[in-house]
């Protein structure tokens, strides 16, 4: 019978916990690793809660996928295997960890939002923020640009560089940003190369094709606050980003004519025709 009091047990629930599950829940789950297809009275017994804790941590391991129930009387539980546990778990560490990574990117261009002046800027009232990005941290602050947008993200972008849009990481909060009412907007070239892209994209975005976007710089705008563009070659590689983020108003109303532009000549990516 396992020992909850052996110090490699603690040990081991400790990791458990560690991993998102409560110290009930760690215990009665390894409890009924240790025993196999069990009723909740003989859980009771080992793992030290009364029945009605144990039926209510089941219900909490059941709904995160850790324990499964077989409808007899009186009810057996199995543990799912530890293999699948930990996959579980480790799916959830992920998803937590990319969320608070999500929260601590934006935490941080609002703090840079709200910094007061330094000693080399003259006036607090002239003060705009300037930044050059190096690689994927590009990405990071576009993401954080689209997850901020309110009214409208306007994008033109390379042909090779759309269909690089999801592996970065820009089409789930785009997707987000579009079912929360944000106009989202994306200029390209539509080409053999990206085709498939475009078509998946243009119910969820309006989509236009401009021949010349490939020999133009990849740009980003949203709200007509902020504006980040690249400022390497043609070249698609993440890693080797160059990218320059501003808010300053008259570089975020040059880039929104720009954009503009570039849209008014633009035609619907749907009366583009690949051969």
């Amino acid at each position: 019978m396992l020992d909850l009091d052996d110090p490699v047990v603690a040990a081991r629930l400790e990791d458990l916990r560690r991993m998102g599950l409560t110290r009930p829940e760690a215990v009665v789950y390894t409890v009924l690793v240790s025993l196999g297809p069990s009723r909740a009275k003989d859980l009771h017994a080992v793992a030290r809660h009364s029945r009605e804790e144990i039926y209510r941590i089941l219900k909490d391991l059941e709904s995160k996928g850790l324990v499964e129930a077989r409808l007899e009387k009186p009810t057996i539980f199995t543990a799912v295997d530890p293999e699948t546990t930990i996959e579980v778990l480790i799916s959830r560490i992920k998803k937590e960890t990319q969320e608070r990574t999500r929260n601590a990117e934006e935490l941080g261009i609002w703090l840079t939002d709200i910094r007061g002046a330094t000693a080399e800027e003259e006036s607090p009232g002239q003060r705009h923020h300037v930044r050059l990005l190096h690689g994927r941290q590009a990405t990071r602050v576009s993401n954080a640009m689209i997850r901020s947008c309110r009214t409208s993200c306007m994008i033109a972008t390379t042909a090779g560089w759309l269909s690089k849009m999801n592996e970065v990481g820009n089409l789930e909060p785009l997707a987000t940003a579009s079912e929360k009412g944000v106009k989202v907007r994306i200029v390209t070239e539509v080409t053999p190369e990206n085709i498939k892209y475009v078509t998946n994209y243009r119910g969820r975005f309006e989509i236009r094709h401009h021949l010349g976007v490939n020999r133009m710089v990849r740009l980003m705008l949203c709200d007509n606050s902020a504006v980040i563009f690249a400022l390497s070659e043609k070249g698609e590689d993440v890693e080797g980003l160059l990218s320059l983020y501003s808010d300053s108003i008259p570089m975020v109303e040059g880039f929104n004519l720009i954009f503009e532009k570039l849209w008014a000549d633009a035609i619907p990516a749907t009366e583009v025709v690949i051969l």
